[in-house]
């Protein structure tokens, strides 16, 4: 045991002289840039950018909302048949003339929510995708849109405004669903009708195939 110890004794050091090397050999704190410089030419390297306007103040950040609104209002189609995007009564004309006159006259959040969410209302359901499920119930828009932090107020809209978009199904986008739709999923009591209505028919095919044995025994 005596041995032992002597050996555990004689690698420690060994190890503190390693450790004090290392330290040794790192560069002073003092000379370690947290940020590298970028590099010296110009073209080369640029800081990122967001793209699009700032929305770093509640004002811009009303202004975006309002480009958004009024640009999807005016890219959503409104002319008869299947290539209408807007219901005939919550969608009329007049109705959209004052959704208009309320979107340009809104200078706070919670108007503009209001406004996104009767935007959503006047849609018809087979321009939505069935994803913005979690997203429609308006109370959620609009508790968002009422806290007192006007900066979180307007990028809580500004941010439904943009899943709005995306889930919009424009009719080239449906088409191509309905042409690869895949097979619907069966729930397990259509299932077992489904199989109960094979069996009773593979049990009318064997009654009638005994049948015309029968038949054929007789003559």
């Amino acid at each position: 045991e005596g041995a032992e110890g002597a050996d555990v004794e004689m690698h420690e050091p060994e190890a503190d002289d390693d450790e004090d090397n290392a330290q040794k050999a790192m560069a002073p704190i003092k000379n370690v840039k947290a940020v590298p410089e970028p590099p010296a030419d110009a073209n080369g390297w640029k800081p990122p950018a967001p793209v699009g306007s700032p929305v770093d103040t509640p004002e811009a950040t009303i202004g975006a909302i309002k480009d958004e609104l009024l640009a999807l209002d005016a890219a959503l189609p409104d002319g008869g048949g299947e290539g209408r995007a807007f219901c005939k009564v919550r969608g009329s004309k007049a109705r959209k003339e004052a959704w208009r006159r309320m979107v340009e006259n809104a200078n706070d959040p919670l108007t503009l929510a209001m406004a996104c969410v009767l935007l959503e209302a006047s849609l018809k359901r087979e321009w939505l995708s069935p994803a913005w499920l979690p997203w429609s119930p308006p109370a959620i828009a609009l508790r968002a849109a009422s806290q007192p932090d006007a900066n979180a107020a307007g990028a809580s809209v500004l941010l439904r405004v943009h899943a709005l978009r995306k889930a919009i199904v424009w009719p080239q986008q449906r088409r191509v669903r309905e042409e690869v739709a895949p097979e619907p999923q069966l729930s397990r009591e259509e299932r077992g009708a489904r199989r109960a209505a094979a069996q009773a028919a593979a049990q009318i095919a064997a009654a009638i195939k005994a049948s015309e044995m029968d038949l054929d025994d007789a003559y």
